[in-house]
């Protein structure tokens, strides 16, 4: 009886198969303790660290809700996907950065060269015949201006998705998994979920949509994340321009300057945009229009008042 006594919580202490993780890098000391010490009250009930049955895939807690992680290709809602380090140069996302960055720059010349002016007046009817009252013509257009826009953009775009990852992944074993699982979140996927959960529990159109958009409103880890590495990415690329002799010092440290400025306002007005777009319709693509015509605009009129950043 005394032996009995002894061995049983000594059976208890022994350590897992060495084929298993001892546990898991963001699991709660109180539940490996609870697990581990037999003081669990169901083993059916999961915990944060249960699931290291796969290397590739795991569970974690946030808001007191099992919350699944995906990787790229897996089935999910894709509001929380842990991407590879150069995801942004796969096939398809780098043609559609490609893509963006060449309609982006399009755009640029299409306003520098004023033919968007004449177009739009020749849309209106506003074509004087007198040779005398009519506008000084626009100057041409130039597809290596074009084409060099759209190179810089496509490196600012890969470089920022890249810093992300960066941050991603650096941030994995240093961080709860409720703060990594809040790192990964995309609001604007989570939105567009969040509402459907809500309607299918019946709230009202007004309900479902305010808590859809106070959760963009409450998520302002990704756009913090996505203001820092979008600046950094511009930043190197200005420093190329440095580095040959095509931006001058001064030059350099007023872009950075203004640039910090920019991006910190932009998400500001992208945080806020968030907020309302799910009274409309939270569609990703409306958050993105919305946030390059909307936030982009309000943002270049500021950045305006307080300086010019170069090339403008």
């Amino acid at each position: 009886m005394m032996l009995g006594a002894v061995r049983k919580p000594v059976a208890h202490v022994f350590l897992p198969s060495p084929s298993e993780p001892l546990i898991n890098p963001r699991a709660s000391l109180r539940e490996f303790a609870a697990v581990h010490l037999g003081k669990c009250a169901s083993p059916a009930q999961p915990s944060a660290f249960a699931s290291s049955s796969s290397a590739r895939s795991f569970i974690a807690w946030s808001a007191k809700e099992l919350v699944k992680i995906q990787k790229p290709g897996e089935p999910g809602d894709g509001v929380r996907v842990e991407k590879p380090l150069l995801d942004a140069f796969y096939p398809f996302n780098a043609t559609l950065s490609i893509a963006l960055a060449g309609l982006n720059g399009a755009m640029q010349e299409l306003t520098r060269s004023g033919k968007i002016n004449d177009f739009a007046n020749y849309i209106a009817g506003d074509v004087d015949e007198d040779e005398d009252d009519r506008p000084p013509p626009g100057k041409p257009f130039e597809w290596d201006r074009v084409g060099h826009d759209t190179a810089v953009g496509f490196t600012r775009d890969v470089v920022g998705q890249t810093l992300t990852r960066c941050i991603e992944i650096a941030g994995k074993p240093r961080l709860t998994a409720s703060q990594y699982a809040e790192l990964l979140k995309h609001p604007h996927k989570a939105a567009r979920v969040a509402l459907d959960a809500e309607r299918a529990s019946g709230a009202r159109g007004l309900v479902s949509s305010y808590r859809a958009g106070a959760l963009v409103a409450t998520s302002p880890t990704f756009f913090i994340v996505r203001g820092i590495t979008c600046y950094l990415a511009d930043v190197f690329v200005d420093s190329i321009a440095w580095y040959r002799g095509q931006m001058s010092s001064k030059t350099f440290m007023t872009n950075a300057t203004l640039k910090s400025a920019k991006h910190a306002i932009f998400n500001a007005f992208c945080l806020a945009i968030g907020f309302v777009v799910p009274f409309v319709s939270p569609n990703f693509y409306l958050f993105v229009a919305l946030e390059q015509l909307g936030a982009q605009y309000a943002t270049d009129a500021l950045i305006c008042q307080l300086g010019t950043i170069e090339p403008s």
